[in-house]
């Protein structure tokens, strides 16, 4: 199977990535969180996803004879979590940032934000997320972005964008909510 895989990647199928995180991301999720406890699901998600986009742009790269694709993929997760250590400007992948972006708006409470305390709790929520993650949510519900358009600003996959604005969201809303009945239905 890996030898199909391998081919598709050096091809250049984009399905060859989303194939093969489904195949191995659960194994190399497992490895990140061995050697990096103290990082959240989502960091090592990222993480991993990164890992996994850089071993098939480097593809042509992969020796079989000297590691097999799991241990290989590895080195790449190895590679993300130094990375990652480095310091908040290495936390942003460069697929991620938008040189002539600038930094995002501050949010304000203003009208009718400020009768509500969820929005206000969800705004202090999503400050406090790393910058990269904070892009993906301006993009797709300050600029109305769909997802394609995001994919294709930050040159990753449609599902990558997908399955990053999905987590972010679970993590945003179980953030919210375990701050308790607030009575605000």
């Amino acid at each position: 199977m890996d030898e199909d895989l391998i081919k598709a990647a050096k091809a250049g199928n984009e399905r060859a990535g989303a194939f093969m995180i489904s195949l191995y991301g659960p194994k190399l999720l497992g490895y990140c969180r061995t050697i990096a406890p103290d990082l959240g699901d989502v960091d090592r998600e990222l993480i991993c996803e990164q890992a996994v986009e850089t071993a098939c742009r480097k593809i042509d790269d992969y020796d079989p004879g000297k590691s097999r694709l799991h241990a290989w993929l590895r080195g790449f997760v190895r590679n993300g979590v130094r990375a990652w250590r480095r310091g908040p400007a290495s936390q942003v992948s460069p697929l991620l940032v938008d040189p002539g972006a600038g930094s995002l708006p501050p949010i304000t409470k203003t009208g009718p934000v400020q009768s509500d305390l969820r929005v206000g709790q969800l705004a202090a929520a999503v400050r406090a997320l790393p910058p990269h993650h904070q892009l993906l949510i301006a993009l797709r519900f300050t600029e109305d972005l769909p997802t394609y358009e995001i994919a294709s600003r930050l040159g990753i996959s449609d599902a990558a964008v997908r399955q990053r604005l999905s987590r972010l969201i679970r993590q945003l809303r179980t953030q919210v909510e375990g701050q308790g009945d607030l009575g605000v239905a």
